[in-house]
This record gives structure tokens, sequence and C-alpha cells, in this order.
């Protein structure tokens, strides 16, 4: 569970929304990109984090 400081600020979902049925966060504005990271909003308080991979 994240506390009110660690929840992410930025609703990205755009399109993915439809498939999941769940809202996509990011704490960054800046989402898109190697090792960054997004929540997935289960509910609540509850996020699952998706971290993007690779390397330069």
């Amino acid at each position: 569970m994240l506390t009110d400081y660690e929840k992410p600020k930025y609703e990205v979902s755009r399109n993915i929304d439809r498939f999941t049925g769940k809202r996509i966060y990011s704490k960054e504005k800046d989402f898109i990109g190697n090792g960054k990271v997004v929540y997935l909003h289960l509910d609540g308080d509850r996020y699952l984090a998706l971290v993007s991979g690779g390397g330069g």
C-alpha cells in the first residue's frame, strides 16, 4: 500500500484503460522510456507497479 506522498499523481491511462478497466498513473509527467515506472490502480490505495526494461 502506498502512502499519500508515494501515490502517483499523473493519470496516463490514455487508451489502455479500455482494455484493463483500470486507470494507469505515473509519478512523473515524462513516463515513457526505459526504466520508467507506471502504476496500475487496482482499487482503494492498492497499485501494481509496472516497470519498462531495456538499456541505452
